[in-house]
């Protein structure tokens, strides 16, 4: 099975995942000031690669530290819900008066192959970041979205859950191919 990271198509739109507005489409992305914060988070909440909005309409969500990826829909949240055992916890969040949400999950999936994947690592042992994705065989159900134990923020999505969200009209997404090969867990 294919294995895709799911992330919005800021470069088209705004950077929330399937959210519709009145006029059913996206926010400009020109309406957000996205910025990478050095010093000016207390250190008791900075962790490297932490991403904050300066728009007042979006609270502060640490989109890489822990938190949270990206915005989504509530949409958007119910496929990712279906999809993953009900992982995900909505965090609400206001934007030009639209429901959208930021997110907690609360089951991650230990499937990364450490030994195979090309990642860089803090000097803590955290990971940084992962160049090449290698995966565990039979510990990913076959039509899933999910998060990666040990890799705070990216979505993942098999190939059957990809094509579930395409086949429901999913808008603002793009799906990158990581892994192919992946044999999925057993009877799931």
């Amino acid at each position: 099975m294919k294995i895709y990271e799911l992330s919005p198509t800021v470069t088209e739109g705004s950077p929330i995942i399937d959210l519709m507005s009145p006029l059913n489409d996206n926010l400009p992305s020109h309406e957000f000031n996205w910025q990478v914060l050095d010093e000016l988070v207390p250190s008791r909440m900075w962790t490297t690669g932490q991403v904050f909005c300066d728009d007042e309409r979006i609270a502060q969500c640490d989109l890489i530290g822990g938190s949270g990826h990206v915005i989504v829909s509530r949409r958007m949240l119910d496929w990712m819900n279906e999809l993953s055992d009900n992982a995900f916890i909505g965090l609400p969040q206001k934007v030009n008066d639209l429901d959208t949400y930021n997110y907690i999950c609360k089951k991650q999936i230990d499937a990364l192959d450490k030994e195979r994947s090309d990642i860089v690592y803090f000097s803590t042992g955290r990971i940084l970041n992962v160049h090449k994705y290698a995966f565990l065989q039979h510990k990913i159900p076959a039509c899933c979205v999910f998060q990666l134990a040990d890799l705070r923020g990216a979505v993942f999505a098999t190939e059957a859950a990809r094509e579930f969200l395409l086949k429901n009209g999913i808008n603002n997404a793009q799906f990158d191919l990581v892994a192919d090969n992946v044999i999925p867990a057993e009877g799931v």
